[in-house]
This record gives structure tokens, sequence and C-alpha cells, in this order.
């Protein structure tokens, strides 16, 4: 076995992966094997910002051109972590008739990266705030 050709296509490798994931997430989703979802979540926040309630109301792909409903099972870490990051936010509270009524936010999920709430598309995935 030629070691310096073996070395030589393990450094290709890396370098390729490390380029691959180098690459922003608005730079990915030109990719036809690269999946987001869009995320709406609905929730209600007290006078202080806490989150009082916090759901996923629909999901949508957005390389559907349509905001119409998919059927994607969202899994609960990527609901966590999304949550986490909207209490990050001090959303303000909505009143209606002196109660708090729901609104809604939305953050990007990949299936590849289930942990990942995605918020900017100009960072990575590994970068994402």
């Amino acid at each position: 076995m030629n070691t310096p050709l073996v070395r030589l296509a393990a450094v290709l490798f890396l370098a390729l992966a490390s380029v691959a994931s180098a690459q922003t997430v608005r730079e990915r989703l030109k990719d036809p094997g690269f999946h987001t979802y869009a995320v709406v979540f609905g929730l209600t926040v007290d006078s202080t910002s806490k989150i009082l309630t916090f759901h996923v109301s629909q999901v949508t792909d957005p390389k559907s051109g349509t905001t119409n409903p998919v059927k994607i099972q969202v899994p609960q870490e990527f609901i966590d972590a999304a949550r986490k990051k909207a209490a990050m936010k001090h959303y303000d509270q909505k009143l209606k008739d002196g109660k708090p009524v729901e609104f809604f936010t939305y953050y990007l999920y990949t299936p590849s990266r289930p942990k990942t709430v995605i918020t900017d598309l100009d960072k990575s995935l590994e970068e994402q705030p």
C-alpha cells in the first residue's frame, strides 16, 4: 500500500470536509441534499418576558415557496433548544383585554443537526448563535 498516497487522500478528505462544514447556511440552501424547515412556534410571555406557553404551531418547507404545513416530526431536543433561544430574546408581552395572548416566531431546523437552532443564514451550522 502506498502510504504517501493514503496520507494525501486523507488530507484531501479532511480539507473537503472542513470546506463543506464552513459553508454558511445560505450557501448550503442551494444544495438539494440539504433540508431545512421553518418551525413556527406559538408562545405567550408574562410581563417579565418569562415564557408561559411554547409549542410547535406549524412546520413549513421554505424551499416549497408556500406556507403550507408539512408533516415533519420535530425532535424534542430541537424544541427545547428553540425554547432556550426564545427565552434569551426577552419578547415583550402581548395583551388583549388585559390577558396575555399568543404570538408567533420561527426558527429553522435541519434534520442533520437536530440540536441546532438556525437563526443566522450567514453563519455555518457550527457557528449558529
